[in-house]
């Protein structure tokens, strides 16, 4: 193999990574959870990277401890490499213009919210302490499967948007410089917590530092994914 895979190479950082894991949140599958608090709970995995001969993406448990902060101001303690956290909005809710003008729309053009007064809020989560670290915790899941000398990745990951009322997120597509297609979409939001899909499919030749992607969002939570601590950072494009 003649480069290292990074996944979601095209996406930027808190788009992809803002919290994604192996439980679902309280709210069911289809990404608006309710005005209630989110609970979110699991086991955390470190992710590795995919190697010859099998180029298989693994998520090992890890059995250790520490904190769990949420952004929003709540802790709850890791224990053998489990979590228990309810978090509710904090104060600091954002207009769609500070929330747009940041990393989490970027990757579009022309973004707009249908309310203008609706309030944002994204949930980001970080471990500390005892024998865990300091570290994001993400939730994830990424596959590749090879043919000859190409390769096609796949990945999904979550990230919690809390939003005062509703209102429906728009924006258009756009081609990156380093050929990610970043296709146009429309987001439902309901008043309360709602998870944001990302969804990436990348091919590509081990024997070329190029790839291309295709990068969705939608309204919507997969409940195959990984609670992934991560004391890396991924580059965007």
């Amino acid at each position: 193999m003649k480069k290292k895979i990074v996944f979601i190479t095209g996406i930027t950082l808190a788009v992809v990574l803002l919290a994604m894991g192996c439980s679902n949140p309280t709210g069911g599958l289809d990404g608006n959870l309710g005005t209630g608090p989110l609970t979110l709970k699991g086991r955390i995995y470190e992710e590795g990277f995919p190697s010859p001969p099998s180029y298989t993406l693994s998520y090992t448990p890890i059995n250790k401890n520490g904190t769990l902060t949420a952004s929003t101001g709540e802790s709850a303690a890791i224990t053998n490499g489990f979590f228990d956290l309810t978090v509710t909005p904090s104060s600091s809710l954002a207009s769609f213009s500070t929330v747009a003008a940041g990393e989490f729309f970027s990757d579009w053009v022309n973004v707009t919210s249908s309310n203008g007064s609706a309030l944002f809020e994204a949930l980001e989560l970080a471990t500390s302490g005892g024998t865990i670290g300091d570290g994001d915790l993400y939730r994830r899941k990424g596959q590749i499967s090879v043919k000859g000398s190409s390769y096609t990745e796949t990945y999904q990951g979550v990230f919690y948007l809390y939003v005062n009322a509703d209102a429906t997120i728009t924006g258009d597509s756009r081609t990156s410089s380093h050929n990610n297609f970043y296709k146009a979409f429309t987001l439902d939001l309901k008043q309360g917590w709602n998870a944001v899909c990302v969804s990436g499919v990348y091919t590509g030749n081990f024997s070329s530092p190029e790839q291309s992607g295709t990068i969705t969002l939608s309204i919507s939570n997969p409940a195959d994914l990984y609670w992934v601590f991560d004391d890396d950072s991924y580059i965007g494009g």
